[in-house]
């Protein structure tokens, strides 16, 4: 048996998450270089005396989240592409390892699992651009944002 057909799937659903977190990371900007100090710092000055002093304009905070946010699609559309084929493989994979059932039936099992796992990609996809949607809006960014929802 190959990794790919690790009997371990937890495993392997563990290592696809990994996979994904550290891109995630990467996908960031560093925000300890100079490059980006000095971007925060003329965001300061353009901000001066918008708020109050000693607290810096919620301008700010947005500015540097919108930079920012756009970068969590790509990965996540990656994720789950990754998950529903390796579902799709383990599961075919164990289904093919028995020959004892009769061809019809391996053929639509086999039908029935790409279908569904198509459908809950689907319907995955949808859930994750729902969240996206939500994270573009700003005011997530509020301390009165659970307070807005219930």
């Amino acid at each position: 048996m190959n990794s790919a057909h690790d009997d371990r799937i937890a495993y392997q659903f563990y290592t696809i998450e990994k996979r994904f977190q550290d891109k995630i990371i990467a996908s960031f900007s560093n925000f300890f270089t100079p490059t980006y100090a000095s971007m925060i710092l003329k965001l300061l000055d353009e901000n001066a005396g918008v708020a109050l002093p000693n607290f810096s304009s919620f301008h700010i905070i947005e500015t540097l989240y919108r930079k920012e946010q756009h970068k969590l699609k790509e990965p996540c559309h990656t994720l789950l592409k990754q998950l529903a084929e390796y579902l799709k493989n383990i599961l075919l994979y164990l289904l093919g390892g028995d020959n004892t059932y009769d061809y019809h039936f391996i053929d639509r099992f086999t039908h029935t699992i790409i279908t569904e796992i198509k459908l809950m990609e689907k319907q995955c996809l949808i859930d994750i651009n729902k969240q996206l949607d939500i994270e573009q809006r700003i005011f997530t960014l509020n301390h009165y944002y659970m307070d807005t929802v219930k």
